[in-house]
């Protein structure tokens, strides 16, 4: 599972909008394509988005796959 798709299936399971989602952290628009696999996020984005959402308190798989994700960009 990609960044992109973990937080597509967050947001769904959240019941949330791709706007709510970006919340004023990213534009909704390259937010979209983050979850298409389209773009990449930043890593200050990303980690502001988890934290908006409470998403690592959830035991959500994507504490793995965020610390791939820091590994790759540093």
């Amino acid at each position: 599972m990609t960044i992109g798709e973990a937080l597509k299936k967050e947001r769904i399971k959240r019941g949330l909008s791709v706007r709510k989602m970006a919340g004023t952290i990213i534009d909704p628009s390259s937010y979209n394509k983050v979850e298409k696999n389209m773009r990449n996020i930043g890593s200050e984005a990303l980690v502001r988005l988890i934290f908006m959402h409470d998403i690592n308190k959830e035991g959500l798989t994507m504490e793995l796959r965020v610390l791939q994700y820091f590994l790759a960009v540093t």
